[in-house]
């Protein structure tokens, strides 16, 4: 990062993808930083605390609880990342005015 910023490149950082306004998951002239590996889920000992990357679909999340006793608020659609869902959410008409 201190690369691409101290050479004034432009950056976008794509998580899942999903997003469709122009330059949110992609970049045309810049540096594209993919987060598709950080897709780790795991659940703690007491079973208190769900960690997952980014990249992790609501569904995998969904499947790795399910049976546990265990559940987190995400999104009817499952094919969705983490990291759209939680940033981008459902206020999609605020996403263009906060880049």
């Amino acid at each position: 990062m201190r690369i691409v910023t101290s050479a004034g490149s432009k950056f976008s950082i794509c998580s899942g993808g999903h997003n469709f306004n122009v330059n949110s998951s992609s970049i045309g002239t810049g540096v594209l930083i993919d987060l598709s590996q950080l897709n780790q889920i795991s659940l703690s000992t007491p079973k208190d605390t769900v960690t997952f990357g980014p990249t992790s679909s609501f569904e995998n999340v969904y499947q790795m609880l399910h049976g546990m006793g265990v559940s987190v608020q995400g999104t009817k659609n499952t094919a969705l990342s983490a990291g759209g869902v939680i940033l981008g959410g459902r206020f999609r008409s605020f996403i263009v005015l906060y880049r």
